[in-house]
């Protein structure tokens, strides 16, 4: 990469920390494990009634997040008025789920089980989560890390070029699992140079792209094994990733008060609720 590449790299990612600050109530280290933005406007058959265990609604844009041991599912949508505030989506599921990605085909959220397993939903399973929160497994393959043999995925998102669920993780486990969710069955497997360490990822521009812990951008090519991380780019502790439109929030770290937000309020990276207007500035 050029200088020229590397400084428009730069400068879009920092216009994205801006612009998160604004529109999402800002970032901050915490111990949230995933959130994924539902982006309205996917077609998929939906009932006349929704029940516990159908697929989400996509009329609006909807944040959910899972944390806690078992997970409880949250949920976010903005009201009229540009307030929002996360409540329980049901009650907590059966086992700890993480790596959560939203599948658009379907409406369904899909995650790795992770912690809190049961004979029924072991650790390293395919779970579907569904309205209220309802947990389903996917077939009946238990996912592992071939050189470790550890089950454990924390980082997922569905790749809209072929609609595979990708799963990774971190040290010292690098390998990266993609899956058809459908079937369940394990479609491409790839070993990274380094273990990923991003708390979660999205897909753009044929490549995924991440946060680490230190505020860098990391940008993977699966098929080849490698990344390459821009460092200092978001404020340290903060974990962001973005859709292709440089708007939308696919997946982020942040801690919201469990009042939530009042309109035009942020959240700094340290945590401390701002009302000031941000500003976007050029490196």
């Amino acid at each position: 990469m050029n200088r020229t590449e590397d400084k428009d790299v730069r400068r879009n990612a920092r216009r994205w920390s801006e612009r998160l600050r604004s529109l999402t109530a800002g970032i901050a280290a915490s111990v949230l494990l995933t959130s994924t933005l539902v982006a309205a406007g996917f077609a998929f058959p939906m009932a006349a009634q929704a029940a516990p265990g159908d697929p989400f609604s996509a009329a609006s844009p909807v944040v959910f997040i899972a944390q806690g041991t078992p997970s409880q599912l949250q949920r976010a949508e903005t009201t009229g008025s540009g307030e929002f505030a996360f409540t329980p989506e049901g009650a907590p599921g059966p086992v700890s789920y993480n790596a959560i990605g939203y599948r658009p085909a379907d409406g369904y959220l899909y995650g790795m089980v992770n912690g809190g397993a049961t004979a029924a939903l072991p650790l390293g399973s395919l779970v579907r989560v569904g309205q209220d929160g309802v947990v389903t497994r996917v077939g009946t393959q238990i996912y592992t890390h071939p050189a470790t043999g550890s089950t454990r995925f924390f980082a997922g998102a569905f790749n809209p070029t072929n609609g595979l669920y990708y799963i990774s993780d971190s040290t010292p486990n690098t390998t990266v699992r993609a899956i058809n969710v459908t079937t369940g069955a394990i479609v491409q497997t790839f070993t990274m140079n380094f273990p990923p360490d991003v708390q979660d990822f999205t897909f753009a521009n044929g490549y995924a792209w991440g946060a680490t812990a230190t505020g860098g951008i990391r940008r993977f090519d699966f098929a080849a094994g490698t990344y390459t991380t821009y460092p200092a780019i978001i404020p340290p502790g903060a974990n962001v990733e973005f859709d292709e439109d440089e708007r939308t929030v696919s997946s982020a770290r942040f801690s919201i008060p469990p009042e939530g937000l009042g309109k035009g309020q942020w959240l700094t990276s340290r945590g401390e609720i701002r009302a000031t207007a941000c500003e976007s500035r050029e490196p």
